[in-house]
């Protein structure tokens, strides 16, 4: 985790639009926006598209903002969007639900989960990062992953076509970035093989993005803080126990 500097304030401390939540996996907005906080984010809207998940949210926390989806030409135009330094699109959303915005330049743009079928083929630019396991790329390319080496390759394509770094979840992750670099993560942690860690990760990424950090740079800090995180739990913890790790630096 980072310091926060005696005078800093909430938005200096990292500011974050969450779009997710859809009816029933409320869970995984709630994780990613916790994450988020608990690492020392500063202020966070959720936009849900379910009223059960902003009663669930508040009775959760009070002190958290969400509201429902306004129609997609409006959300742009809220004003705590327009300042917030990172989006983030997709944790516990249906793919059907998700909004389709013109995603401004001025700010890093997360898309996960059920928000990167819906960006599919879409025209992007390189704040952007999509966070697709192997079943959400294969679905993103259209196509069945037969070899690492393919993969890539084919991940590097889409990457330099639609101009978007793509992170492929994996037991050894890849980032891809839009000029067709690739950098490995080797250090496979096998306690981090649980449901949930994905949106522990999307919320990570969010905390670093939005404390001005590259995207390169945001995910090796994150894959490195959720392995050490994972590696402190005793045996093989849920999502939401090695969440409660995360902030506990070396202790």
């Amino acid at each position: 985790t980072l310091i926060r500097e005696e005078n800093s304030h909430k938005y200096k401390n990292g500011s974050l639009v969450l779009i997710g939540g859809s009816q029933g996996m409320s869970g995984a907005a709630i994780s990613s926006l916790l994450t988020f906080h608990e690492l020392g984010g500063g202020i966070s809207l959720l936009l849900t598209p379910s009223e059960k998940t902003v009663r669930g949210v508040l009775k959760k926390d009070p002190s958290l903002m969400v509201n429902t989806i306004p129609e997609s030409a409006d959300i742009m135009n809220i004003p705590f969007v327009r300042k917030t330094s990172v989006l983030l699109l997709g944790p516990g959303l249906k793919t059907e639900e998700c909004p389709i915005l013109s995603l401004p330049k001025d700010k890093f743009c997360i898309l996960d989960a059920g928000a990167i079928q819906a960006y599919r083929n879409i025209p992007l630019h390189d704040g952007i990062l999509m966070t697709p396991h192997t079943g959400e790329l294969e679905n993103l390319l259209n196509t069945k992953i037969k070899s690492i080496g393919q993969g890539i390759s084919l991940a590097k394509e889409y990457s330099k076509n639609f101009n978007t770094y793509l992170l492929w979840k994996r037991h050894s992750s890849f980032l891809i970035d839009p000029n067709g670099s690739v950098f490995l993560w080797e250090r496979p942690e096998p306690k981090l093989a649980v449901m949930g860690t994905g949106d522990l990760l999307a919320g990570t990424l969010s905390f670093y993005l939005s404390r001005g950090f590259t995207i390169p740079e945001a995910v090796q800090l994150s894959l490195s803080l959720l392995t050490q995180a994972a590696k402190k739990s005793k045996s093989f913890a849920t999502a939401s126990k090695i969440r409660k790790l995360l902030s506990k630096g070396d202790d």
